[in-house]
């Protein structure tokens, strides 16, 4: 609603008037001291607090305390000795029902500006007031999701044309696209979504970026890709702002599309230099007057629609908490001071804003029909043969209007005739299309021709080779190290020598960890013992041996057995310890890190291939996304398998194959394979057929896909009935008479000249009235 304004803003001292723009988010408190200086806003201070938990579970006395921390540092900036006590909270949409506070939440209010010694005038809800400021900044409803990120839930709001249909809050999981996909389902009974993320209270461009990478369900209703923005980090609070300064009359054009500022209090001093800096001359005044009154009919409906917004819950010099806000379609009233007699009579006696003295008179005509002339096209001869004889004319001497007068009625007529059939316009009618959607199984075939019926859709090879670089870490493990040596003695107690070459095994049997397997490193040969039975003796000799493998195992100590074979009569021992036996594990090139490098490098290379594979396209060429085929034609690993080494290098070249096929043949293909299905009554947007290319997939050189293909339908319009419609009807008048029709979503009207003092309305002729059709885009 509208709240009167003081009308005495060149008064010697303007009275200063503080107030407080109270914030209640989930997880933190924000408080802002404005104060109205001249009818603007100038803000003073502000503090903030964080919530030691949500606001639906705090309780009441931390949310004082909070609260009563953020005013105190908002108020540090305030001259000495001023408290602000005048406020407007901002609250999240669930403590509203039917524009009124609800009783829970309104109790809560009441017992904090009791507290804190508050005076509540009004509150804002968060998602309208956002709404309503992004409305101003892009000059049009806003139809969007609001994203609100906090530490631990997520809010979203679905806003439609500039006016909230739901709200959905949820815990915070990671990811987040997760987590605001998942509420997205909550909603209920919606066909569309708007495809427009609105993110708020996040600063990390990774967030942004991660919703524009994001791949949305194919049950979430987007027509398209959602446009992915974010809003500054205070436009809660330009928001609540520029709300507040709106609904109280106060200038706010300081808040749109700029960072939120905070100065200091001015001085009295500096006040009346300001007061005199902005006062301006009598005339200015008077000419700033007549601009004025010289509003179009456009400019007065764009006034309209801003006192038509939302109610916002204000009450002037009320305390909310006391009174029953009133309904919205009640609140808004236009005062206006009876005009003395005396002034009354000035305005009849001088009508169009000045008297007929002569000169002026002539001078102001003169030029008046100079901008005229500006306006119209140079190389007009109706422009030429008006203005070329009137601006030749001067003023006669003497005052002598009498020969003025049929000169300047000639002129007005003249005006008149032109403004009713030299004045042209056109209507650009946006209409929402009603969207036929259709999935064929198609082929790509690079020996067919294109066939409707089979859906085959002739195509042909197209390849690139690209040359790159990667390296990799080895990932593979093997054991090295050295064997063990020693030397044994081979005792033979059997009748007969025995020999044993080099190579031959013995295995430990006593005094090891475990069977350890040992080679002789030489030829061998062991005497045969005695067979004397009352001196017994055994044949020896003497042989060094290695290990089997590596290791430290083999390191055995001295007086261990062996046994060669299965000789009973052979033994073996050593009479000192073995040694030299080692073992560690080091980092080798595998098969799978060779593999590896060439993925990557493949990977590496797609995006190059790509854009080499679209430069081959003509404008009736379109290459499939996909690639058919990628070779490694060449590579050179700087290590081989089993090498130890801790990287590896690969330079290659990799041969990408994908397929491509003409736009006009799919493009004949899908207006044939939708005719079917388009209604007779609708006909067909500019550019109304789309299609994308789905789950594509490649075998034997031919690629399959689904072609998801959308037809945009429009309504079938007379044009010229419509021109004869709306002819010499006001932008407001017209575009009531053409929302009637089918599909409308928006209008724009353009004059022709477009000269800044003509009337917003439509010429009265139709066949200068040009109606187009376009269709309407989220």
């Amino acid at each position: 609603m509208k709240l009167p304004i003081l009308s005495s803003i060149f008064k010697k001292t303007p009275p200063r008037e503080y107030f407080l723009a109270f914030l209640l988010r989930e997880e933190h408190v924000h408080a802002v001291v404005f104060e109205e200086l001249g009818g603007r806003i100038q803000v003073i201070g502000q503090g903030k607090a964080e919530l030691p938990s949500s606001l639906e579970t705090i309780s009441q006395e931390g949310l004082l305390s909070a609260a009563d921390k953020a005013i105190s540092i908002a108020e540090q900036s305030l001259p000495e000795g001023i408290q602000t006590h005048k406020t407007v909270f901002g609250v999240k949409e669930s403590w509203v029902e039917d524009s009124h506070i609800t009783k829970e939440y309104l109790g809560k209010l009441k017992q904090m500006s009791e507290e804190l010694d508050l005076q509540p005038i009004g509150f804002l809800v968060f998602p309208e007031a956002i709404a309503h400021l992004l409305q101003k900044e892009e000059g049009a409803p806003v139809s969007g999701i609001l994203i609100d990120i906090g530490k631990k839930t997520v809010s979203l709001t679905l806003i439609r044309a500039g006016r909230i249909v739901d709200t959905k809050e949820v815990p915070l999981t990671q990811p987040l696209t997760e987590t605001v996909e998942n509420a997205l389902l909550q909603f209920e009974n919606i066909e569309i979504f708007p495809s427009r993320l609105i993110i708020f209270d996040s600063n990390d461009k990774k967030i942004e970026r991660s919703f524009i990478s994001h791949h949305w369900s194919k049950s979430i209703p987007f027509l398209h890709v959602p446009q992915v923005s974010t809003l500054s980090p205070d436009f809660d609070t330009r928001a609540i702002l520029f709300g507040t300064a709106t609904q109280m009359g106060f200038d706010a054009i300081d808040l749109v599309k700029s960072q939120l500022a905070t100065n200091k209090a001015i001085p009295a001093e500096e006040l009346e230099e300001e007061k005199e800096a902005v006062q301006a001359p009598e005339e200015d005044i008077e000419e700033e007057k007549e601009e004025k009154s010289l509003d179009t009919p456009k400019e007065k409906e764009d006034s309209n629609e801003e006192e038509n917004q939302e109610f916002f819950g204000f009450v002037k010099d009320e305390d909310i908490a006391k009174t029953e806000p009133p309904h919205p379609t009640n609140v808004r009233s236009d005062s206006f001071e009876e005009i003395p007699e005396e002034v009354k009579e000035t305005e009849e006696s001088e009508p169009l804003g000045f008297t007929i003295s002569g000169p002026a008179f002539f001078e102001g005509a003169k030029n008046t029909f100079l901008k005229i002339k500006s306006g119209l096209p140079r190389n007009s001869s109706f422009t030429k043969s008006i203005f070329s004889a009137f601006s030749s004319i001067s003023m006669p001497q003497g005052n002598k209007l009498i020969f003025l007068i049929p000169v300047i009625l000639i002129l007005v007529v003249i005006f008149f005739i032109w403004y009713i059939f030299g004045i042209h316009a056109s209507a650009t009618l946006s209409l929402t299309p009603k969207i036929i959607e259709q999935t064929q199984a198609v082929t790509f075939s690079t020996t067919d021709s294109t066939d409707t019926n089979s859906g085959t859709i002739q195509s042909s090879v197209v390849s690139a080779s690209e040359d790159g670089k990667v390296s990799g870490s080895a990932t593979g493990s093997k054991d090295v190290g050295d064997k063990a040596k020693g030397t044994i003695t081979i005792f033979n107690s059997d009748s007969s020598s025995h020999s044993f070459s080099s190579g031959t095994t013995i295995t430990c049997t006593s005094g090891c960890s475990s069977s350890l397997k040992f080679t002789l490193d030489s030829d061998v040969n062991v005497a045969s013992g005695s067979s004397d039975p009352t001196n017994l003796s055994a044949g020896t000799a003497n042989v060094n041996v290695t290990a089997s493998d590596i290791g430290t195992d083999y390191n055995v100590p001295s007086g261990a057995k062996f046994s060669i074979g299965s000789l009973s009569s052979i033994a073996a021992k050593n009479d000192n310890p073995f040694s030299g036996g080692s073992k560690k594990t080091v980092t080798v090139v595998s098969q799978k890190d060779l593999d590896s490098l060439a993925t990557q490098l493949t990977s590496n290379l797609s995006d190059k291939a790509k854009e080499d594979l679209q430069q081959q396209a003509n404008s009736d060429m379109v290459i499939l996304p996909s690639f058919t085929k990628t070779t490694l034609v060449k590579s050179d690993y700087d290590k081989k398998v089993g090498d130890e080494a801790s990287t590896i290098n690969l330079s290659g070249t990799v041969s990408f194959q994908s397929i491509s096929y003409k736009k006009s043949d799919i493009d004949a293909y899908t207006k044939s394979a939708m005719q079917g299905q388009l209604p007779s009554d609708l006909t067909l947007a500019p550019e109304g057929i789309t299609y994308d290319v789905e789950d594509l997939s490649v075998k034997n050189g031919t690629a399959k896909a689904n072609l998801h293909m959308k037809a945009a339908m429009l309504p079938n319009l007379d044009t010229k009935t419509i021109s004869g419609q709306i002819a010499g009807k006001s932008f407001a008048q017209a575009k009531e008479i053409l929302s009637a029709t089918p599909q409308f979503s928006d209008v724009n009207f353009k004059l022709s000249p477009n000269l800044f003092f003509l009337p917003q309305i439509l010429p009265r002729l139709a066949g200068n009235i040009s109606v187009s059709v376009e269709a309407a885009h989220e």
